[in-house]
């Protein structure tokens, strides 16, 4: 038997994306969930490999959210599908993922178109330093016109094998960061995100509008605070959720309240304790959690909109230093060395 060749990363979240498009649309238009998987199957286009681990968890009888898991949803997306199961909102859930991707997809493509001119500017005038230090500065100071302890004749030796090693020490910065992620808690890394400078907002935001979402679905069902956080527990453990549940479930018994809890955790913003206290009191936690969600997930969205404007201006303001810093270290010399006296 011929073995399946394993998709990388980015394949199979294409996969994915289609996945949950075609099953939103076949649920939106009555199916259930074998005849919807049934016809994508039928339809070969999707990943044999990828229908196969989600129809043999199904058929294990395990949880639908152990289904999306299996072909590569995120644990958030993950915990979404689970609670949809609680609340029974499934095909809304599925919506809400599928706009998340598209919307995720837009500013990863508007990231992309925004900084891709500007790096190949900068590939540019690096390869320019690397030129002029191995063809035009040799030749020049063989005519003495310039010396060579003039800073320079200093920076266009040093700028390139300075930048390289600035992008080299990037990489390894960003590799060892990645790798002691992966052995921290959920917890920690949230608050950690959440006080970064210029992101750290949008991130707090970001979070807030998913955990009100999720807890205002499961409110509006009748459910009672100790009942979400026994729903949090069946989580993934290598979910926020889940280490939340674990350390909620022991302040619950000491007799602390549900918003007393959400203050002590800095990645959700304290609007949410206040929207819990005083929803226990009226009676309409859940709706006014849905709704505060939606007003959170707008001020996320024209924030972040916001933000990817300025990475353009900022990268070709970097780059124009760049160039007027070449010119002046290969100028300034030659015009030093025929009388002139600006430094």
């Amino acid at each position: 038997m011929k073995k399946q060749r394993v998709p990388s990363k980015r394949i199979q979240q294409k996969q994915v994306t289609l996945f949950l498009n075609m099953l939103l649309l076949l649920l939106k238009n009555g199916f259930g969930l074998q005849e919807s998987m049934d016809i994508m199957e039928r339809s070969k286009q999707l990943s044999p490999l990828m229908m196969q681990n989600f129809q043999a968890v199904l058929v294990r009888g395990e949880s639908l959210a152990m289904c999306f898991q299996v072909i590569g949803c995120t644990n958030k997306e993950v915990s979404q599908v689970y609670f949809a199961t609680v609340h029974g909102n499934v095909t809304q859930t599925l919506a809400t993922i599928v706009d998340q991707r598209k919307r995720l997809a837009k500013q990863k493509q508007e990231l992309l178109k925004a900084s891709a001119y500007p790096l190949a500017l900068v590939a540019m005038v690096l390869f320019l330093l690397i030129g002029m230090n191995v063809f035009f500065l040799p030749q020049l100071l063989m005519t003495n016109m310039i010396s060579r302890d003039h800073w320079g004749v200093r920076f266009i030796q040093y700028a390139p094998i300075s930048v390289l090693l600035v992008s080299c020490l990037g990489v390894l910065g960003y590799l060892g960061t990645k790798r002691t992620f992966n052995n921290i808690s959920g917890i920690k890394k949230a608050t950690f995100f959440c006080k970064l400078p210029f992101v750290g907002s949008l991130y707090s935001m970001y979070q807030t509008s998913y955990f009100s979402m999720e807890w205002g679905q499961l409110y509006t069902q009748g459910l009672e605070s100790k009942q979400l956080l026994a729903c949090m527990h069946e989580l993934p453990k290598n979910t926020i959720m889940y280490e939340m549940a674990v350390a909620m479930k022991e302040r619950f018994l000491v007799g602390d309240s549900f918003s007393e809890m959400i203050q002590t955790y800095p990645f959700l913003m304290p609007e949410v304790a206040v929207i819990i206290y005083q929803g226990e009191r009226t009676g309409r936690l859940g709706e006014e959690l849905l709704v505060y969600s939606q007003i959170v997930l707008a001020q996320f969205a024209e924030r972040s909109e916001r933000l990817l404007k300025w990475v353009q201006p900022i990268l070709f303001c970097l780059i124009a230093c760049l160039v007027i810093s070449m010119y002046a270290a290969m100028l300034l010399p030659m015009y030093q060395n025929i009388g002139g006296d600006l430094f």
